[in-house]
């Protein structure tokens, strides 16, 4: 399924789910059990949440997410700029930044943790008309392969709370996690992400 025909979708429907939450529960389970449906058509793992207006008299808004999987943030990106002009509808993405990471950051369930202290960057400059960048991330913690997934996916959690998804999917093509591999001499510690992007930041449009 394309964006085109989740739209179409969508905008068949727009009218009861903007007042979803005054249906019966029936109809609202319905509605999101096709809304989640169509968006898994269009590209499995998209998160979604709808934020409604009390009182009616404003926009309701719609926010995709990619719950920290890096494949889908261009996925999610499109969606976000073909969708339809609607009065009733705000249609977002990303998650912000926090408002501050620290070097000692450990995220990760108890059977896989990541320190931020643990893990290096080294960007890979286009030359072409594309300003966007490719990220490798080196670790000095050991990583087995079958962990390749779990860390990637860390990994993207870590940058997305450093700079935000917005700022992130603007300014980087690729992020590729390696594994088992001796961490290069020009590479910089992950805690200096931020200040990296802010110097090569490209404008949102």
């Amino acid at each position: 399924m394309n964006t085109s025909q989740f739209w179409t979708w969508f905008q068949d429907n727009e009218h009861k789910l903007y007042i979803l939450p005054l249906l019966s529960t029936e109809e609202q389970d319905e509605y999101m059990f096709w809304m989640q449906t169509y968006l898994k058509y269009y590209s499995d793992g998209i998160g979604f949440k709808i934020v409604f207006c009390e009182t009616y008299a404003k926009p309701a808004t719609l926010a995709f997410f990619t719950n920290q999987q890096p494949e889908l943030y261009h996925a999610v990106l499109q969606l976000v700029k073909t969708a339809p002009p609607m009065d009733n509808w705000k249609i977002v993405s990303y998650r912000n930044k926090l408002d501050d990471v620290a070097e000692s950051k450990t995220i990760g369930p108890s059977n896989f943790k990541l320190k931020l202290n643990q893990l290096y960057f080294q960007p890979v400059f286009k030359i072409n008309d594309n300003s966007k960048i490719t990220i490798n991330i080196f670790t000095t913690k050991k990583v087995s392969y079958a962990k390749r997934k779990q860390f990637k996916k860390l990994c993207m959690q870590i940058l997305v709370d450093m700079v935000g998804e917005k700022v992130l999917s603007n300014n980087v093509h690729f992020i590729r996690c390696n594994l088992k591999t001796q961490i290069p001499g020009v590479a910089i510690k992950l805690i200096h992400f931020q200040q990296f992007i802010d110097l090569i930041k490209q404008p949102y449009k």
